[in-house]
């Protein structure tokens, strides 16, 4: 089983790692946010503030009792 694409969430300060044998499973399975040309990521901590267009409807399957992470001063 492949098992070597690792990830580093782009978020300052988190440093949140992971490792998946592919960007599908890192979205599926782990809950990971890419952007469309695969160079940055979030970890499903920091993801729902990355996510854009149809992305979004990835929000949706989030677990119950999840506090998604509000930006101040907007």
């Amino acid at each position: 089983m492949r098992n070597d694409i690792y990830y580093k969430c782009d978020e300052r300060g988190c440093g949140e790692t992971a490792q998946f044998s592919s960007y599908k499973k890192a979205r599926t399975v782990g809950g990971w946010a890419l952007d469309k040309c695969y160079l940055k990521c979030w970890c499903p901590k920091h993801a729902p503030l990355h996510r854009n267009g149809g992305a979004k409807r990835a929000n949706e399957k989030l677990p119950k009792g999840w506090e998604q992470l509000g930006i101040e001063g907007i």
